[in-house]
Formats: structure tokens, C-alpha cells, sequence
């Protein structure tokens, strides 16, 4: 496997918090062999450094490259709510930021005495001082990041409210966060990572006509209706949330190097929504709320997403009976530290059929259920495909909708038939391991 000099720029941004400081130390090509990158060497950091109960984000091999839906990020944590590890895929364009700043793995260990914001940019660090961040909703976060550092070009942000609610964020739209990671980097004083990459690297001479090639494939027998948050909302079977979404002047949107859009920007009236538009990335926490507010939906999701809250968790209001408008004072009362009677809300949610709690720890708990519940082998098939994109750096969403992608995808990494062999072998083991969460 030689892939390690052309996928991967080598380098570990080590952050002490509790300094604060951090350093620079090489990514060892021998843990690439060994665990190819994202969630599975993720995991390797994380237990040479366990004493400090750091936080890893870490790209795979494809992370950046020219490979279909090559966004990934992912994080692995200890869950301050189970106290078990678990992994958080960050999609849009946080990956391939991440590893254009230079870095291929960013270690956050120990805490801060002193709230604080990281913002990595091409090879540097600095350590900022986050009080002036504290209790900011999103809009206002990163309108005071533009001032300071400039637009960032993407971010990982762990919300304003009490982090036993909060879910970590990478864009307008929300995340897929439903394990704690907003909560573990709260507890360690981060209130923001800033990524501002420019650079590249080489990848493969031949990718980009491969990937070509590839996609021409994947869309072959896609149909318009398909694509889309509303699309996706159809495939899941959440036809409540469905109904409420728009399938006309709808802009879809999709990760660095997405063919197939899985999020929409969508205009609707202020009076519903609070905003003139809209972006709608989070499927579960949206049809959690749709369920019990129909279009009521949309000013509700909108103010989770500026305030950093769990959708599902509010939904777990409504679904005990909070009305509406009282579950809005709440979120406003959570902004301003004034709220301690909100009700904690189920963060696991009731998405996953036959998985369990623990089950769901190896992908976060917040990707869309792609899989058919009462079929044993199909959800077995669904995990693989989740723990192997998230080995790759690749989003899991579009692996798990493609399955032409499960030989395809290392492909741009093997060079001949051995390394193939040899590098499914080693993906193949990966992946169970990163499914059982070791």
C-alpha cells in the first residue's frame, strides 16, 4: 500500500488545552498500514492517549481526494453521556479542510482552565481566548470569527446551550452529533474549532477521470425524485416529514465532492420559519420534530440549529407534551443560562429498529437508518458500509445508498490486484473492529 505519501501529508496536530500549547509530531506510515485512518487509527490515538481523555479528529486515505462524497471527518471521543467511546462522522467540507491545513489528525487533550477557540490554517495553530464565545448562537459565533480570524472555511462547534442537550455542529444545518461530542469538548473549555486549509496533495494521477467514470455509474438509474433531503426522508420512510417539504425551487446541496445531494436549501415564509430560508441536513431530528408540529417544523428546527440543540431531544418535549411555544421559551431560556427545568430529552432517540444504544456508538448515533429493520442481513450490510466509509473518509450516507462503492472506493488506493486483495483484508477486519467499538 503506498498511498500513505500521496493521501496523506503526515503530520498530527497534538493540542495540550490545559497549557494551553500544542506541537506537531509525524504520523507514523506503520499505523496507516496498520489502520488505514478515520475511525479506526482515530481510535489507535485515542488509546495512546487515553490518560487525557482527549477528543481525535482524524481523515481517512480518500478524505480530500477525488473519491465520490470524499468530506468525511471523524471524530472519537469518550461519551460523557455513556461513558463508552464512540465516533461522530462530520460531513460538508470539514474533512478535506482539515487536511489541507496540513494536519491529518487533530489530538485535543486534557482541559482548559479558560474557555478557548483552536483555529488550525496551513500548517500553523493558534490558541485563542473563547470567553467572548461563550453563550453565542451560531449566526453571532461566526460573524465574531470573521471579525477575528476571518471566514472560516469550516468549523466544528459545540453549540450554546447546557452540553446534556447540545449536539456539535459543522454548518447552518446541524449534524449528526446525538453521542456527546458537543458535550466532550465543552468539558474540555473548547467553544470552537476553526479550519481555515488551502493547500492539497497529489492523490492519484488517474482519480479524477476514475471518479468520473464512477459516478456515471452511480446515476445511471437515479431518479430526480431520489435526490434531496426529501428524497432521503422518502428512502428512511419518514413520510410525516416528507410531506412538509418542498419539492419544487428547492436547491439541493451536497458535501465536497457529493454526487448526489442529500441536503436542501429550501425559501419558505418567515412567519413559519423565522428565516427566509432555510438549510435541512439533519433527517432524523427533522422528522423527530415534523412528527409532532408538522410545518410547524421549520421555526423550530431553525432555532435548534442557531442554538446548538438536539432536535430529537426537543422532540422528546413534544412528545411528553411540552407544547410548542413552550419548548421555544425553553431553547430561548437555555441561550441565556437561564433555563434549569428544561426536560432532558431522549439523545438516543427511537430511530434504529433492532440496534441498541451501544450499537449505534461506532457512527454517533444521528445517520439516517438506510437499512430494512426486519432484514438481519441488510442491516449487518449497513453497518459495514458505515464502518468502512468511515474508515475511508468517505460520507456513509452515499455508501450506504450505492453499494457499486464497496469495491469502487479502494480501488483508488490499490495499484494492482495484490495491494486490492491485501487492503480489503485489512478493511475487512477494520470494520468489525470499529462496528464492536475497539
Amino acid at each position: 500500500m503506498n498511498f500513505f505519501e500521496t493521501h496523506y501529508n503526515g503530520k498530527i496536530l497534538l493540542v495540550d488545552a490545559a497549557g494551553p500549547s500544542a506541537e506537531l509530531i509525524s504520523l507514523d506510515s506503520s499505523l496507516v498500514r496498520e489502520y488505514l485512518g478515520g475511525a479506526a487509527l482515530n481510535r489507535a490515538l485515542y488509546d495512546r492517549f487515553s490518560d487525557d481523555d482527549p477528543v481525535v479528529f482524524g481523515t481517512g486515505p480518500l478524505t480530500g481526494s477525488f473519491a465520490p462524497a470524499s468530506c468525511l471527518l471523524v471524530a472519537t471521543f469518550r461519551s460523557p453521556f455513556t461513558g463508552r467511546i464512540a465516533n461522530v462522522p462530520l460531513t460538508l467540507r470539514t474533512g478535506p479542510q482539515v487536511k489541507y491545513t496540513g494536519f491529518d489528525f487533530i489530538v485535543i487533550r486534557r482541559k482548559s482552565s479558560n474557555p478557548v477557540v483552536v483555529v488550525a490554517h496551513n500548517e500553523t495553530v493558534r490558541i485563542a481566548p473563547g470567553e467572548a464565545y461563550d453563550g453565542l448562537q451560531l449566526s453571532e459565533m461566526l460573524d465574531r470569527a470573521r471579525r477575528e480570524f476571518g471566514r472560516p472555511e469550516s468549523f466544528v462547534w459545540p453549540g450554546a446551550v447546557t452540553p446534556s442537550l447540545a449536539a456539535a455542529a459543522t454548518g447552518r444545518g446541524g449534524g449528526f452529533d446525538r453521542r456527546g461530542l458537543a458535550a466532550a469538548l465543552t468539558e474540555k473549555n473548547i467553544k470552537a474549532l476553526f479550519i481555515y486549509g488551502n493547500d492539497g496533495l497529489p492523490f492519484g494521477s488517474d482519480d479524477l477521470a476514475h471518479s468520473d467514470r464512477l459516478i456515471g455509474e452511480m446515476k445511471k438509474n437515479l431518479k430526480k425524485k431520489e435526490v434531496g433531503f426529501a428524497g432521503l426522508l422518502d428512502r428512511i420512510g419518514a413520510d410525516q416529514a416528507a410531506k412538509v417539504v418542498p419539492r419544487r425551487k428547492v436547491r439541493h446541496m451536497a458535501c465536497a465532492r457529493c454526487p448526489v445531494p442529500c441536503m436542501s436549501h429550501i425559501l419558505v415564509p418567515r412567519g413559519v420559519s423565522g428565516t427566509d430560508g432555510i438549510l435541512l441536513a439533519d433527517h432524523l431530528g427533522f422528522a423527530a420534530l415534523a412528527e409532532h408540529v408538522g410545518i410547524g417544523v421549520y421555526r423550530l428546527i431553525s432555532v435548534c440549529n442557531e442554538a446548538g440543540i438536539d432536535p430529537a431531544a426537543v422532540a422528546d418535549w413534544l412528545a411528553a407534551g411540552v407544547p410548542q411555544e413552550e419548548a421555544l421559551g425553553f431553547i430561548a431560556n437555555l441561550v441565556k443560562g437561564k433555563e434549569n427545568n428544561a426536560p432532558a430529552g431522549n439523545r438516543g432517540g427511537d430511530f434504529y429498529g433492532p440496534l441498541s444504544e451501544e450499537d449505534c456508538d461506532f457512527f454517533g448515533g444521528g445517520l439516517p437508518p438506510l437499512y430494512n429493520v426486519a432484514d438481519d442481513a441488510s442491516i449487518k450490510a449497513w453497518k459495514t458500509r458505515t464502518a468502512r466509509a468511515m474508515i475511508l473518509g468517505v460520507c456513509p450516507i452515499l455508501a450506504a445508498r450505492f453499494p457499486i462503492l464497496d469495491a469502487s472506493l479502494p480501488s483508488f488506493l490499490a495499484e494492482n490486484t495484490a495491494q486490492a486483495k491485501a487492503l480489503e483484508q485489512t478493511l475487512e477486519s477494520l470494520a468489525e473492529a470499529v462496528i464492536a467499538g475497539r
